[in-house]
């Protein structure tokens, strides 16, 4: 989505605390705010690109978000824009055999994510 080191184009962050959840707010807003200091389930106040896309003509109820950590409902503040966030170890809500297939593996694996 940003950057190609390899073409010199770099992407860096300018927060000073250089954590996930700062450095993932950085990347999804444009800037770096420092209320966001600790890798804690806070929702973020900033407006983010996936909630920016999701109000753009023709994309409105298109955009969802597959992530791995447990704290990108929060970033993406997952409750104020209603965005679709499937995130760790969330199921798939579908009948089809691929989704159910999808869940089947994510309940296989046991998670041992924390907020650190």
């Amino acid at each position: 989505m940003y950057g190609n080191r390899s073409y010199g184009n770099k992407v860096n962050v300018k927060n000073l605390v250089k954590n996930s959840y700062s450095g993932y707010n950085e990347i999804f807003t444009g800037y770096p705010d420092a209320n966001h200091l600790r890798n804690r389930p806070v929702n973020n106040i900033n407006t983010n690109l996936p909630d920016w896309v999701n109000h753009l003509p023709g994309y409105q109820g298109k955009v969802m978000v597959f992530s791995s950590w447990n704290l990108f409902p929060f970033i993406l503040n997952k409750t104020a824009n209603h965005l679709p966030v499937n995130s760790g170890y969330d199921r798939i809500l579908a009948g089809d055999q691929q989704t159910a297939t999808i869940n089947l593996v994510q309940d296989s694996i046991q998670s041992k994510e924390d907020y650190r």
